[in-house]
């Protein structure tokens, strides 16, 4: 079940925007595979793996996203207990391959949280349900299979954050 969350945009959420919105951004490419679209991301939190049971810190301003994910859960009546994985990505337009494959984030019970930077579109699609999402939007969803279709045009920015 995908549930739409309320965004306080706070003074925070807007200087977060502004930072991963700037031409000075780091982002790193993707490349297209067999069953997947390019894409380009900036990882924050590594999550756990075959070789690590836990996170592992990709970018040491992970305290800025993470704090923004936090006040966003709290403003929502939503309990934290742990971040397992953050990283934002930018999807675009492009010909081929047009949505991500089906997939779980986690082989262990976990909640999504997606927060839309951008009004690009680009349906996400949770069990037999899907949310065409528009600026500024957060939904939350559990860890179920999920997949999303890539945006017709523009870029599609928004912060993938996967928790208990």
């Amino acid at each position: 079940m995908i549930t739409k969350l309320r965004n306080p945009k706070t003074e925070l959420y807007y200087k977060f925007k502004k930072e991963i919105l700037d031409k000075d951004f780091a982002w790193f490419h993707n490349p297209a595979g067999e069953t997947h679209p390019s894409f380009f991301s900036h990882i924050f939190l590594r999550r756990p793996d075959e070789e690590r049971s836990y996170p592992s810190v990709a970018d040491p301003d992970l305290d800025f996203p993470s704090h923004l994910v936090r006040e966003i859960l709290h403003y929502n009546n939503i309990q934290l207990n742990c971040i397992f994985r953050m990283n934002i990505n930018l999807t675009y337009p492009q010909s081929g391959i047009q949505t991500t494959p089906v997939h779980v984030d986690h082989d262990f019970p976990h909640q999504n949280l997606l927060i839309y930077f951008t009004n690009a579109g680009g349906k996400v699609f949770v069990g037999n349900k899907s949310y065409d999402p528009k600026e500024d939007d957060v939904i939350t969803f559990g860890g179920e299979k999920h997949y999303i279709e890539l945006p017709k045009k523009d870029f599609r920015i928004a912060l993938v954050t996967t928790y208990f």
